[in-house]
């Protein structure tokens, strides 16, 4: 499976956009978002967040480096809570409009151990 989606400026701005959560494979993963159109000069921030199923909220287990441009950011985590999700939020000065095409594959989960 893969998620592939828009993420517009004047709907998304610095308000954080969230995906669907899911459930963890393994204790550790490496993830990976690819961007394959960018329009408007933004930085795309993209965190991947945890929890546990009786956790009030979530956390950030790691972030991925500022996004600028289409090309394949990755990030290795481990330590892992129960459910994972991604979170985007913009920076910069954007026109209306603005946009980064975001595809994000299966993680690549590494065994418990």
């Amino acid at each position: 499976m893969i998620l592939g989606f828009n993420l517009l400026y004047d709907t998304v701005g610095t308000t954080p956009y969230y995906t669907t959560s899911f459930p963890r494979r393994g204790n550790a993963a490496l993830f990976s978002i690819q961007t394959t159109h960018v329009r408007g000069g933004l930085n795309l921030h993209a965190f991947v967040q945890h929890k546990n199923r009786e956790d009030a909220s979530w956390s950030s287990a790691g972030g991925f480096a500022v996004i600028t441009a289409a090309g394949v950011a990755t990030l290795d985590l481990s330590s892992l809570k129960e459910e994972i999700r991604f979170s985007f939020t913009f920076s910069g000065s954007g026109a209306l409009g603005a946009f980064f095409r975001v595809f994000i594959p299966p993680p690549a989960w590494r065994p418990y151990t």
